[in-house]
Formats: structure tokens, sequence, C-alpha cells
């Protein structure tokens, strides 16, 4: 039997007619905090590479549905309003996988201001001393009274996950996927409790020292734990179990690594109560044995409560006082040529928060030693510092007091202070 050219043509397009194109439909909602007029909203969709998959131009609205084209794996949800020709609100999602997606809930604030964290102000009270660690698109927060909440990425909801030992002062992290509670203080005593929250809170074996406020460096398949005792020791965390080592750092440190080999970790540690710095080198042999090898002493500016950073090649270091009165000058050490040079000057500060966020290093809030609050947000590179036009609505904030959200949003949350979160997007992505 012979079939006609047009059938067999027909027969042959068919599957190809008959294709068509794959869509999905998003469902936003925007979350307003504040009151704040708007009069249309621009909204940008695009993959996790920046490239622009969607926009839309609408009237105000709390809500928009959109429909994706030939959807990535992967995408992102810029959002601005706009008040005449002026952008006075603007949210950002974090990249999210677009598989299961059908609706986001994104924070629309305020783009010069910080705003109060609602939906953690109604869980944790501001008195209470917290941890947040984030994983995998997710906020965890770790209070004093032994409690878990997690915020999720998509609609801003926070639920209570589970209790551990209650406590304050202790250091979050994770090994092999399973998040680690070590140390810190029960009732004013140092403790060497440590447990693990992996669906659940379990035991582990405790630490060889008590500690208060350690900081953890992750090295290869486990974390080095470093200060907050009182001899001097640190220690390594494994899967396995923890053994000691004599570091020579106590108290009252910021630690940044400058370099993670299979058998050196070679940290640059600035010693906050003494405004002293040094290169501090540990060796790891292949009996595991870990130790350190080498100190050498760093010469800069002495200074008393500052803070450091890490861009790049260099550490940049920065605010502080010491006996002639406050430093503005902020310095910078090439981890390359190792030496420490000036590069800049900023407003004089204690007890400010440094984060850095995709590369961009915020300089948040802080004090004068007179006791006036600063309420301000910069922006630096290399020393230079640059006004955001951005400010806290509720200064001064302890320091170390800001964390990074879903690389979208600044947190500020901390004991004693008022929570509040602050947008980065039109920074970040304009």
């Amino acid at each position: 039997m012979r079939f006609p050219k047009s059938f067999l043509l027909m027969f042959f397009l068919l599957p190809f007619l008959s294709c068509e194109t794959q869509y999905k439909d998003i469902r936003i909602n925007l979350y307003q905090i504040v009151a704040q007029n708007y009069d249309k909203v621009e909204i940008e969709v695009r993959d996790q590479y920046g490239k622009i998959l969607k926009y839309i131009d609408s009237p105000k609205s709390s809500q928009y549905e959109i429909k994706i084209d030939e959807m990535p794996e992967k995408i992102q949800i810029f959002v601005r309003g706009k008040k005449g020709d002026s952008y006075v609100l603007e949210g950002i999602s974090p990249i999210i996988s677009s598989k299961n997606i059908e609706r986001a809930n994104i924070l629309f604030i305020p783009t010069n201001r910080s705003v109060i964290l609602p939906m953690v102000r109604s869980n944790i009270s501001p008195d209470t001393w917290v941890s947040v660690y984030e994983k995998e698109n997710e906020v965890m927060i770790f209070t004093e009274d032994g409690k878990i909440f997690s915020i999720d990425y998509l609609s801003w909801d926070i639920k209570f996950l589970d209790n551990f030992t209650p406590r304050k002062k202790f250091c979050v992290f994770s090994i092999e996927g399973k998040i680690f509670i070590a140390g810190g203080e029960i009732n004013g005593e140092k403790t060497d409790l440590v447990e693990i929250f992996d669906k659940g809170v379990s035991g582990f074996q405790n630490l060889r020292y008590r500690r208060s406020d350690p900081k953890a460096i992750e090295w290869k398949d486990g974390v080095i734990l470093v200060g907050g005792d009182d001899q001097g020791y640190c220690e390594f965390i494994t899967g396995g179990g923890i053994s000691s080592f004599q570091c020579g750092l106590t108290s009252g440190l910021s630690i940044l690594p400058i370099s993670k080999e299979v058998g050196l970790l070679k940290l640059f540690v600035y010693h906050k109560q003494k405004g002293q710095y040094e290169i501090v080198y540990i060796t790891r042999e292949q009996n595991s044995r870990v130790e350190v090898s080498y100190r050498e002493t760093i010469v800069g500016i002495k200074r008393i409560g500052g803070e450091i950073t890490r861009q790049g090649e260099k550490i940049l270091i920065m605010g502080g006082y010491n006996e002639n009165g406050e430093i503005k000058e902020c310095e910078i050490y090439d981890t390359n040529s190792e030496t420490v040079s000036i590069a800049g000057t900023q407003e004089p500060k204690i007890d400010f928060s440094v984060i850095n966020v995709q590369g961009n290093i915020f300089i948040i809030g802080g004090r004068r030693r007179d006791g006036k609050p600063i309420s301000s947000v910069e922006i630096m590179r290399d020393c230079i510092f640059e006004d955001t036009g951005k400010t806290i609505s509720f200064p001064p904030k302890p320091q170390n007091c800001a964390h990074s959200v879903f690389d979208s949003y600044i947190v500020l949350i901390c004991q004693g202070a008022i929570p509040e979160i602050l947008p980065i997007a039109s920074i970040l992505t304009h």
C-alpha cells in the first residue's frame, strides 16, 4: 500500500506541530512589612546566571501571576516598587530551583532603611542570645533558651524544629551535613558540651576544654575550634571524634583563613583586646596529628575593638581605637606580598558589623567611643568606603550582629537589639 507524499510529510511533521512550548506559572506574593505608598511594580525573573527571562511593568498589586516560557533549572526574582520616578520599595528572592516552585513570597521593604523583622520578633525576644546559621536556602536560628527555629526561603514562615540544651555563646557549624552545637555558657559557666542536630538533637563526644564563644574554621573533613578557653588549646573535630593541641589562642579573637591546603592551614589572627595581629600556621600530618608549626607577628596600627574581613587576596583591617584615640585609617594586609599598608580612611567607629555578600563588603552601624550611635550602611572595596544611602532604623547594634540571608537581605539579629532586616538587592543587581 502506498501513501500520498502529503500524508507522509504530515506524519513526519506531526510531533513537531503538536509539541507545545514548555512554560510554568508562578505566583508572586509581595509581603509589605511597613506601609509605603507606591504606584507600580517592576518584576524581573532571571536565570541563575543573570539573564532576564521575563520583565513586567505593572500597576500596584500585592500578588502577580507570571508565565515563564522555557523555564531554566534555577531562577531568581527581583521586584521594585516605584512612586513617580523614584524607587521606594524592593525585594529579591534567593536563587531557587524552578522544578517544584509554584509560588514565592518576597519581602517588599523600603529601599533606604531597615525595618523590624516581625516573624522573628514574635517568636524570639530581643533579649535572647541567638546564633544564626544558613544551610541550603534555609536560615536556622538557635536561641539561648535551647530552641531551634527555621525560616523558609519561599514562604518566610518561621517554624520550631527542636530543643537542645539551653546555653549562651555557643558555636554552630556543620560537618558531613550534620549541624554541631559546641561549647558556650550554662548559668554563667563555660561548658564542654557538644550536641548534633540532624532531623533531631543527639549527644556527641564532649570537648576537651570548656569554652565560651569559640570560632569554627572549616578544614578538610572537619573543623578547627579556636578560642574561648583559658588555656590556649585548639580542638580538631571530625565526625569520628575530637583531638586537641596547644595553639596559644584564647579569647577576644577575629580569625580569617588565608589558605587551606591538605596538610597546612594558614590563619590571620586579630587579637581584638590587645590590638595585635599574627599569622598562625597549623599543620596536619598523615597520622592526623594536628599542631601549630609556626607563628609570625604582623606589624600594623595597634587597634582595640576593630574588625577584619577578607576580599580576594587581601585582609582589610578597620575601626577601633588605641591610646591615641579613635582610628580612621583602614589597612590592607596583602597575603601575597605579606605586607601591611594604609589604603584609605573611614568615619571612626567601634561595635560595628562587617559582612561579605557575594564579594561585596558591607559596613553596618556601630558607634563612636563617646556612645553616639551610627546608623549608616557603607559598601567598601580595598579600604575605599562609599555610603549606600541605606540606614538601620534602631542603632546601635552589637558587633557581629549582621547576617546575610539568601544573599538577598542583611538581617540584624543579636541579644539586646531589635531584630531588623535590610534589603540589598538594588546594590547587588543594579
